[in-house]
């Protein structure tokens, strides 16, 4: 279900209203700019994203899948596999506070049909 989130205005920045289905650790920090970013997790660890947003302060994850597919898997490396991440269903979003040097992976049990999964960063 999406919603709003409004943060008041500081000596910096613009009121900011962010409205969808991502839940975004925004602080008075916001000062680059977000970046969408379209990711297909299959069955090969990939990197969240590929290519991080310089001075990236945090990420948002949201797993776009239909609910029959299967979930996605978080990593701390590219060498592990589904049995050692953490999940992340279908439809649902994720959060953390995690800069461009902290590199996020993710892999699926999905063999036909990658997971879509939708990126959101802030700087």
């Amino acid at each position: 279900m999406p919603y709003a989130i409004v943060y008041p205005r500081s000596s910096v920045q613009r009121d900011v209203t962010i409205t969808g289905p991502y839940p975004v650790p925004v602080g008075d920090w916001l000062v680059k700019g977000i970046k969408i970013t379209s990711v297909e997790v299959g069955l090969t660890p990939i990197a969240l994203p590929p290519i991080a947003m310089a001075w990236r302060r945090w990420l948002s994850v949201y797993n776009l899948s239909n609910e029959d597919s299967d979930p996605i898997y978080f990593l701390d490396s590219s060498g592990q596999t589904v049995a050692d991440g953490t999940p992340l269903d279908a439809g649902a979003p994720f959060a953390i506070n995690l800069d461009q040097n902290v590199i996020l992976y993710a892999v699926s049990e999905a063999a036909l049909t990658p997971c879509d999964v939708r990126l959101m960063e802030g700087a």
